[in-house]
């Protein structure tokens, strides 16, 4: 069996103790996340310019409650960008 110094140790409880802090801001994140509009969306910068002008130009949206039957009849909608948004988003 090796032996661990009390270095190691607190080591150890440094890493388990910035790990705890990564989850609680990551769940503080998703949170947040979920209370905005769909202009606060993530993926913004990774959109077309249609996309991004579609989405900054109807800000009363979440990104997850959009749907196909939303998103068309949205200004300059269409299969192209709503296809577009579906990949991005994940689903």
């Amino acid at each position: 069996m090796t032996k661990i110094t009390r270095e190691e140790y607190n080591k150890a409880l440094d890493i388990v103790e910035q790990y705890h802090q990564q989850l609680v801001l990551k769940k503080a994140d998703i949170i947040l996340f979920e209370q905005k509009d769909w202009t606060y969306w993530e993926k913004l910068g990774e959109c077309s310019v249609r996309l991004k002008n579609i989405i900054l130009s109807n800000p009363n949206y979440n990104v997850e409650d959009i749907n196909e039957r939303t998103f068309l009849p949205l200004r300059n909608a269409g299969r192209k960008t709503w296809r577009e948004f579906i990949e991005l988003r994940g689903r």
